[in-house]
């Protein structure tokens, strides 16, 4: 099978947008951090008040920080 790479983001980005529409946070959380769209990742991991994993993904965007 071949695919464009180039896609992976914008297709990710799409469809985390449609878990967020159906309220699907964890799900979206996920795909937003599996193409290191940490931001949204992290407002997804909060919206649901899973803070661990908002921490992982913070940790992955500003880690000196924390």
């Amino acid at each position: 099978m071949r695919y464009d790479k180039g896609r992976v983001n914008e297709v990710a980005q799409i469809l985390g947008q449609r878990l967020l529409n159906i309220k699907k946070f964890e799900s979206a959380g996920d795909i937003f951090e599996s193409v290191n769209l940490f931001e949204k990742a992290i407002d997804s991991f909060l919206t649901i008040k899973k803070f661990d994993r908002a921490m992982e993904c913070a940790s992955n965007v500003r880690p000196i920080e924390l």
